[in-house]
């Protein structure tokens, strides 16, 4: 495996394997995975993204008045006659 030997312990920070459920040092069993935050990383990039997308098409969305027809007012048609 590729993470077999990044693994450490959370006591004593000694690095153990990937199948290791008891640290050989301290007899803790705690073990630290390496790539848990690189995946809290990318996962909260990743919603940060569709967050900024989602909220940049709503404003694009509902700010778009070139197809509603603009109607005049009482002031405009009282000075035309």
């Amino acid at each position: 495996m590729l993470y077999r030997y990044r693994y450490h312990c959370a006591c004593c920070n000694h690095i153990v394997g990937s199948d290791t459920k008891e640290c050989p040092e301290c007899g803790s069993h705690h073990i630290r995975s390496p790539i848990s935050l690189w995946v809290f990383c990318v996962v909260a990039c990743l919603v940060v993204v569709l967050l900024f997308s989602l909220v940049r098409f709503y404003v694009q969305v509902t700010h778009d008045t070139s197809d509603i027809p603009m109607s005049k007012s009482i002031f405009e048609v009282i000075k035309k006659n």
